[in-house]
């Protein structure tokens, strides 16, 4: 039997990552860009779509080439992208506006009404279902701010579903990609109900699917652009968060995986029906059989990205991330655990877990003269650990469950710091999974391989394969304990405060 290969496209929110892999998991090629989301003002977050697919089209050419396999021998192609995205189309003008990114909180004044009149409703007292950065807010917020670009609005679609739309020239969306946006999970359809509720026309929504489902086949000039072949399938295709439940193997009752990239992710296969809650929604897993659990944190290794920018641009750009991983880390040896007391809350853009609060922001506490950037780097890394450890504890006592070991993968776990300290504060054994840094990736590319008929779900267990382990160190536990408690106690000191400094934009 003949070779079968895969291109699956990780689009981030700062890169887009492809990988080209065969049929046994084996990456041939893989390659990474960079795109450039525009902050237009404070709360808005926005990227170019069509930009999005020329860089897909150039890295997939660019693959192919440098590996020297034919394009007859790829079987099909994937996309993800961060959930919550918007784009407004039209089926003759294509794309009216740039995606309106997961990160954009422009439409929380939006959430705020939306939650407030839902409250009233139920009787139900600071009942909370929309953030600002969810996709009701923010068409909400469009109908009533760009109603000249709504009104010629055929369809809007995720960022996962532009990109297999140009593919295939098929508007559809997953429901696992539609999860901000109001699915019927049982149903695999619209919450229509809600649209209507918000009087957003019916007649703009296009078909739900589900992730493995074909969407499609490449169009002649896809085909064309990418340097495939016309007619390959295309899968439907999901949100990032989903991807990592195939790039753990993640589907046995109770298997979890955490994924550390910009935001951290994390999702576990679930073992009976319980609803959705405050801490984790359960909704359809990739297979159609099963349903998972899913929760996230904005921002975790975007933290470090931040940190690593500020501190030590000049001196860094020529260095790879690896390179750049391990001379942070050598840096870390000179500041003890705790940081000398230096904390560091990482919620830059809101928080979604282990609370939703658009208004809340990052920074430094406990400060003085005395601490330094190696101080200040071990307070970014600990506070994402801190905040890690709170999710998990919040999805922990909604749900029954209690983790001593999780799989682990996404660009953070380039850091050994990192890994160590997050097995140390969250006290969890972590296993470090192969190709890591390409997770989402290889999930994408597995569920594209069921899709095509390569692969069953039950396989891509078997196809994981762990790279080094970080197990937790006992003379750490009361400190970081400590440290916990303490971050928490802060959140709940300032809150009020960025309510009243945040709260009118």
């Amino acid at each position: 039997m003949a070779e079968k290969y895969v291109i699956a496209f990780d689009l981030g929110t700062s890169s887009m990552k492809a990988i080209l892999m065969d049929q046994n998991a084996n990456i041939v090629a893989s390659e990474k860009r960079e795109l450039h989301p525009c902050f237009p003002q404070e709360g808005w977050a926005e990227s170019d779509p069509e930009a999005w697919w020329r860089t897909a089209c150039a890295i997939s050419n660019s693959m192919l080439r440098d590996s020297g396999v034919s394009p007859e021998a790829v079987c099909a192609v994937g996309f993800d992208a961060p959930s919550a995205g918007f784009i407004p189309v039209s089926r003759e003008k294509g794309m009216l506006y740039p995606s309106i990114i997961w990160l954009d909180s422009r439409a929380s004044g939006v959430a705020n009404e939306l939650n407030a009149e839902l409250a009233a409703k139920t009787g139900e007292e600071g009942l909370r279902l929309w953030s600002g950065k969810d996709s009701i807010p923010k068409i909400v917020w469009f109908m009533r701010n760009q109603p000249e670009i709504w009104s010629k609005t055929d369809f809007f679609l995720s960022d996962t579903a532009y990109m297999v739309y140009k593919a295939t020239g098929n508007a559809v969306i997953s429901c696992q990609d539609a999860i901000s946006y109001g699915v019927d999970f049982e149903t695999l359809s619209w919450d229509y109900a809600l649209f209507d509720a918000y009087g957003i026309d019916r007649s703009k929504l296009v078909k739900v699917v589900n992730a493995s489902d074909t969407a499609g086949h490449l169009t002649e000039k896809a085909a064309q652009e990418l340097g495939l072949t016309p007619g390959l399938p295309v899968t439907a295709g999901f949100s990032d968060c989903s991807a990592i439940e195939p790039a753990g193997g993640c589907y046995q009752p109770g298997d979890a995986s955490l994924y550390i990239g910009t935001s951290m992710l994390f999702c576990m296969t679930n073992t009976d029906d319980s609803p959705s809650c405050a801490t984790a929604y359960n909704f359809p897993s990739t297979n159609p059989d099963k349903k998972m659990y899913l929760l996230t944190n904005d921002m975790a290794g975007g933290c470090i990205d931040w940190i690593v920018q500020k501190l030590f641009a000049p001196d860094e750009n020529a260095l790879t991330m690896d390179a750049c991983y391990r001379k942070v880390d050598k840096l870390l040896d000179t500041t003890p655990p705790g940081a000398n007391r230096l904390f560091f809350s990482t919620q830059f853009c809101g928080e979604r877990n282990p609370v939703c609060d658009d208004y809340v922001r990052a920074g430094f506490w406990n400060m003085n003269p005395d601490h330094n950037r190696a101080d200040l780097l071990r307070a970014v890394y600990e506070g994402i650990g801190y905040e890690t450890r709170w999710t998990l504890q919040e999805f922990e006592k909604s749900h029954g469950y209690h983790f001593d070991r999780l799989r682990v993968s996404g660009g953070g776990t380039r850091s050994e710091y990192l890994m160590q300290i997050l097995a140390d504060i969250m006290n969890v054994t972590l296993d470090v999974i192969e190709d890591a840094p390409n997770a989402v990736a290889k999930g994408t590319g597995y569920v594209a391989l069921v899709a095509a008929g390569v692969l069953q779900f039950g396989d891509i267990g078997g196809l994981i394969r762990v790279s080094r382990t970080y197990t937790p160190r006992p003379e750490y536990r009361e400190l970081y304990d400590r440290g916990a408690q303490l971050h928490q106690k802060y959140y709940e000191t300032v809150k009020d405060f960025y309510q009243e400094v945040n709260g009118s934009l």
